[in-house]
């Protein structure tokens, strides 16, 4: 049986609280679904069924047969020990002092048990409590490979998923999170997203977006070409938007076998835009070419010497003359 969370809401100290039963469901197998959750309302005992383990929130989908989640440290392979462990919690807007959190155990046959102050892993019932005036509130879930010897629970809760999903850093143990947002007191609403470190795919896989559209692909997560972040789009050809005589700004797209496009011209045609394999627009640069330009948006390359290296650089003053950031090359993402 999974663990029950008591979330008891104080309204005032002279009344009666008002008792919400959290039943948090088998964290489903990872091998083979995804994630549900239950709210057991204690008024009137409905069972209201919220769901996270669709199949494109299911692990097996994002990360295939072998489970091999993304990490700052590289792949990470799920349950290859047998058991992961990590961090309950709860988190609401105005939240002082230190979020709710428990240490949790994974298993593989898709349970979670709860860690007691005798270091103890059962299904026993535990208990917390928001404090009057808090209608929702965010639910969490984090696994780390860090043993529960190590694991701050709390430093993971006061973080959510910034602190989780880093790129580097003291939470960089974290291997993903699932965050059930805006749960009503009623035991209503709520999404669940399945959360890990941000992919070049034209998805929010760290679930920082919210709708806007801001932290699909955060910048770098595709690579960049003088210092401007590129953009992943499927696939690329002539009819591909953003790149045309009005372009003005640096532009650089990923697709999804990993090759990397400038919007660029030619030597021989410099203000002829187009989207071009940076591995195609380098060879341009010769000896034979050697002084001549063309245009990346409204920026101007130069054919030069660099490094001993013929290659395309911005044509500015003669102090960043071959400076690192100057020359035209593909950055993949760290």
């Amino acid at each position: 049986m999974a663990s029950i969370l008591f979330v008891q809401k104080a309204e005032t100290a002279k009344l009666p609280v008002m008792l919400q039963a959290w039943r948090v469901v088998r964290l489903a197998s990872v091998a083979l679904m995804g994630v549900g959750l239950l709210l057991a309302g204690a008024c009137g005992g409905r069972t209201t069924p919220i769901i996270c383990g669709d199949a494109t929130q299911s692990p097996k989908s994002i990360f295939g047969d072998a489970l091999e989640v993304p990490t700052p440290a590289g792949a990470y392979k799920l349950f290859q020990n047998g058991q992961e462990f990590g961090c309950m919690g709860l988190r609401w807007t105005s939240q002082t002092g230190d979020p709710p959190n428990f240490i949790v155990k994974f298993t593989q046959d898709g349970k979670y048990l709860v860690r007691d102050a005798s270091g103890n892993f059962s299904d026993a019932s535990v208990t917390t409590s928001v404090p009057a005036g808090v209608d929702k509130f965010d639910v969490y879930f984090f696994v780390s490979k860090e043993s529960p010897d190590t694991i701050d629970c709390r430093s993971y809760l006061q973080r959510g998923l910034d602190g989780c999903i880093a790129r580097s850093g003291s939470n960089a143990q974290c291997v993903f999170a699932w965050r059930l947002k805006d749960v009503a007191m009623s035991g209503d609403n709520g999404v669940c997203r399945l959360c890990y470190r941000e992919q070049c795919n034209g998805k929010d896989d760290d679930c920082n977006d919210d709708g806007t559209g801001v932290g699909v692909d955060d910048a770098g997560t595709c690579g960049s070409i003088l210092g401007q972040s590129c953009k992943y789009v499927a696939t690329v050809d002539s009819s591909t938007p953003g790149c045309d005589a009005n372009t003005k700004d640096i532009k650089c797209l990923l697709d999804q076998t990993n090759t990397a496009y400038v919007c660029i011209g030619t030597v021989a045609e410099p203000t002829a835009l187009q989207w071009r394999k940076i591995p195609d627009v380098a060879p341009g640069c010769t000896d034979a070419n050697d002084g001549k330009t063309l245009m990346v948006g409204a920026k101007e390359m130069l054919c030069d010497t660099c490094d001993g290296k013929r290659t395309f650089r911005l044509k500015e003053g003669a102090g960043s003359r071959c400076a690192t950031t100057a020359i035209l090359s593909y950055v993949p993402p760290n």
